[in-house]
């Protein structure tokens, strides 16, 4: 039976196909079945020539961290709603796009759905579905969010159910981006890790590498480009040299 297009916008990894069920009727889409292949050893497509290639960041961490700001630092624009609310402000996963040199910077902003979530299984399952294939691919970095000196349980749970997910390799792959740079003062982020009282976020920091570093969502506009650029250096170094090893890094899809 031949392929159709897959539903889904979220950087569906090759391997993965629909096929349409024996004798289902062309004119009723909704007979269609998903059937998930295996992935293979390069999710990387194939970019046509004159295209940027894409450097994908998937923002991840606790409701309340500071995703979607550090996102729109990140894309330099207001692309996600960010506000201080009781309940969480987003609740699926959206894509923004930026140029950057030779890169198209893809960030995908998503809910609170490795920890500390208390949403329909059912719904839990399919976003975080739509992490993996988006994290399929070979330049791809992953973004824990924190807030500076909060690291909490939920956090913990977070980088947990991500090593769950994405295996092992996650961790090679992952910066913990602490929000409120400005908490900071005078002090500087590598002194704070140090002399951190959290035995936990100092371990996680060992565990990733000691690839961390701080943004402030509320800076003016120049400081949080320039903070941007930072972030975003950091992730192509991780991305081309994780690339390099020529493995797949994830370990399986939900």
């Amino acid at each position: 039976h031949p392929s159709v297009p897959h539903p889904r916008a979220y950087g569906t990894p090759p391997g993965t196909v629909t096929r349409r069920s024996p004798g289902s009727p062309s004119h009723r889409p909704a007979a269609l079945r998903e059937e998930k292949l295996s992935l293979t050893s390069n999710p990387c497509p194939v970019v046509p020539a004159g295209e940027p290639q894409e450097l994908r960041i998937l923002l991840l961490g606790r409701s309340g961290g500071g995703r979607s700001a550090t996102g729109n630092t990140l894309l330099c624009r207001e692309e996600f709603k960010s506000q201080l609310a009781s309940q969480p402000v987003t609740t699926t996963c959206k894509e923004g796009r930026r140029d950057w040199g030779e890169w198209c910077v893809v960030v995908m902003d998503t809910p609170a759905i490795f920890g500390g979530s208390q949403w329909d299984k059912k719904q839990l399952e399919e976003e975080r579905r739509h992490c993996v294939h988006f994290g399929t691919h070979k330049y791809c970095v992953l973004l824990l969010v924190t807030q500076l000196g909060r690291y909490t349980r939920e956090d913990r749970e977070v980088q947990k159910r991500v090593k769950q997910v994405f295996g092992k390799g996650a961790k090679k792959r992952m910066v913990v981006v602490f929000t409120r740079r400005e908490d900071l003062g005078d002090s500087s982020l590598d002194e704070f890790v140090k002399t951190a009282d959290n035995g936990a976020l100092r371990k996680l920091v060992k565990v990733c590498k000691k690839q961390y570093c701080a943004v402030s969502n509320r800076a003016p506009r120049q400081d949080r480009d320039a903070q941007a650029e930072e972030v975003l250096r950091m992730a192509e170094a991780i991305a081309r040299r994780e690339c390099m090893r020529g493995e797949p890094w994830y370990k399986k899809c939900l």
